[in-house]
């Protein structure tokens, strides 16, 4: 005669093999979906200060099906840095997030005297090619920082 007790524990052993490996393959998905999403951003809170934000646009064009962003920003009067938010106007006229990342610029360090750790006052971004389907150049971009007490400040530029 078969022990009951062996065949439930054997079966909730199983089930608890099938959900863990579900969550495995889950949690990366929704950690990389929620990092790479192009959420609507608002723009509400941002101050738009020539005096408290410096930045240029180094490019800003098409480039094999992708949004080429590039260049750099920095809050003045700060002495670190932060990633630089890029949001473009779709147009429906809603606002879409690229993903930046800061990158090395001495030359900025040098002529703005800011001293960044490492000189991270450069960014870089690139759309993926789904968010291209609503974009028309001249294309309206938007830049912001957010400075240390947490307050953001942003910039416009148009890409030509």
């Amino acid at each position: 005669m078969m022990d009951n007790s062996f065949y439930l524990s054997r079966r909730v052993l199983d089930f608890c093999l099938v959900l863990s490996v579900i969550l495995a393959i889950s949690m990366p998905l929704v950690f990389y979906l929620n990092i790479n999403s192009t959420k609507i951003e608002s723009i509400s809170d941002v101050t738009f200060s020539s005096e408290k934000i410096k930045y240029y646009v180094d490019r800003c064009s098409l480039e094999s099906g992708k949004l080429v962003i590039s260049g750099w920003g920095f809050i003045v009067g700060e002495r670190s840095g932060g990633p630089m938010k890029v949001l473009f106007k779709d147009a429906n006229g809603d606002y879409e997030k690229i993903n930046s990342r800061v990158s090395n610029r001495a030359d900025v360090d040098q002529v703005f005297d800011i001293k960044y750790p490492m000189n991270m006052a450069g960014f870089s971004a690139a759309s993926s090619n789904n968010l291209l389907k609503n974009v028309k150049f001249p294309l309206e971009i938007t830049l912001v920082k957010m400075d240390v007490n947490g307050i953001n400040y942003g910039g416009n530029y148009v890409c030509k």
